[in-house]
């Protein structure tokens, strides 16, 4: 009786054991990945944008992730820009044997509907809200997933670019909070590639949601363009613009090369910023899982194992001054200093050139560098007369935290400097004056009343 009870006993608990072990494994396997990739800009001078998120989507799908979980936004103009000298085709490396990356890049938002409420929206699962625009997709993720968010544009101090408006950092981790109160993922990387993108989760980015954030540069200074005229030869033909962004292109550029299964966040973190000399690529939030596999979070597979090869920043920005300034050495006060990579606040003006050297006698190139010279020259004096009356100076280490005052500010800059559009390129380069206005205590009324006299 008594080995009887105990044989009995025995199956029992191994077949409450298996019960157990199956339950464990469908946890684990009902863990998935998903993935939202967002270019913020448009235009033909802002070709790396696109050319980079098309690329990255391209690096989610070899790494095993499946389509239906990514979600992309494009403004999608730049492939079929009459410009563009390969029609409907994206590259983000120059080469004879340069990898086309629009071909199979699946864009569910584009155009118009490249919005911040439309970006939020998805990060939230917000169906409503898209409900008749685009794909319609919206993040699914629960508890047990791992997310991936790659955001490419211009920004500025405590803000990144969409074609007609702007994300502010707070609304920004407003919306990843929700995301850990909502249970929509359980891990959660976000790369972000802009100008003073540090800016955007600096004291801000909570350090126990489980987002772990890298950015191109810290919260004062640009990223950097790269690939870019006379380095932009595919297959023999220049594109006339930069094809990528430097720590864009390093990370994808290192997920190509690597197998993701092996590499680890943190180390892909370590040789990107040690590849991205020209700013200070960054790191915030949740840094407890940066053993993490890369794969997890890029895809769900091994990627193609290859050579990791060495890239350098280009040297062409050099080049185009010396040639412009022999044309016109009347502007040569207001060429930027040339370095070896292209700051992303001068890379519209490089392109620019570009056009012209390419074709010197075509006057309406003439005209077009001519007003970007006269607009850069403008918002220096605007912020040099803004200084001078209100006795603010700019304070490009202070993290924006009156968004408020920030927004309505930033509303009155462009209602008076832009006719209500969007702040130029290099007119974000000045938005921490806004900010310090805001701290001193200026009123958005009062600084659109300056503005209204100088602009």
């Amino acid at each position: 009786y008594n080995q009887y009870f105990f044989r009995k006993f025995e199956e029992i608990t191994m077949n409450k054991l298996a019960i157990v072990l199956l339950a464990a494994l469908c946890a684990v396997a009902a863990a998935d990945h998903w993935a939202v990739l967002v270019a913020g800009s448009n235009g033909y001078s802002n070709y790396r944008h696109q050319a980079d998120i098309c690329h990255a989507y391209h690096v989610l799908i070899n790494t095993g992730m499946p389509a239906d979980h990514i979600i992309l936004f494009s403004y999608d103009d730049v492939a079929s820009s009459w410009e563009n000298p390969f029609p409907n085709t994206l590259y983000n490396k120059p080469g004879d044997d340069a990898v086309e990356y629009n071909k199979g890049c699946v864009k569910d938002y584009t155009g118009r509907d490249v919005t911040p409420d439309n970006f939020i929206a998805v990060l939230t699962g917000d169906a409503s809200t898209v409900s008749g625009v685009g794909s319609g997709k919206v993040l699914k993720s629960t508890e047990n997933d791992k997310v991936f968010i790659n955001f490419v544009d211009h920004g500025a101090a405590g803000l990144i670019g969409f074609p007609s408006e702007y994300l502010y950092a707070d609304d920004l981790n407003k919306a990843l909070t929700t995301m850990h109160d909502k249970k929509m993922y359980g891990q959660l990387t976000f790369y972000l590639e802009a100008c003073e993108s540090g800016s955007m989760f600096d004291n801000t980015l909570p350090d126990n949601i489980n987002i772990y954030a890298t950015t191109a540069a810290n919260g004062s200074e640009s990223s950097w363009g790269t690939y870019c005229p006379p380095d932009d030869k595919v297959k023999g033909k220049s594109l006339n613009t930069c094809l990528g962004d430097l720590y864009s292109v390093n990370w994808m550029e290192d997920s190509d090369s690597h197998n993701l299964k092996k590499e680890s966040l943190g180390t892909q973190y370590d040789n990107v910023k040690k590849l991205t000399t020209k700013s200070h690529v960054q790191e915030f939030g949740t840094k407890t899982f940066k053993a993490e596999p890369v794969a997890d979070f890029q895809g769900n597979d091994d990627a193609p194992a290859a050579e990791a090869e060495e890239k350098k920043a280009v040297n062409s920005f050099s080049d185009l001054v010396d040639r412009f300034m022999e044309e016109y050495p009347e502007w040569a006060a207001r060429i930027p200093t040339p370095s070896k990579s292209v700051d992303s606040r001068d890379i519209k003006l490089m392109y620019l050139l570009n056009k012209l050297i390419n074709d010197m006698s075509d006057a309406v190139n003439q005209e077009r560098v001519m007003e970007e010279v006269s607009h850069r020259k403008k918002m220096d004096e605007v912020f040099a007369s803004f200084s001078t009356q209100t006795n603010i100076t700019n304070s490009p280490n202070s993290q924006p935290d009156q968004f408020t005052c920030y927004k309505a500010a930033t509303t009155a800059f462009r209602s008076q400097c832009f006719n209500g559009g969007m702040v130029s390129e290099y007119g974000l380069k000045f938005m921490h004056y806004l900010h310090s206005g805001c701290k001193a205590g200026l009123t958005p009324a009062q600084m659109e009343q300056v503005f209204a006299s100088l602009c």
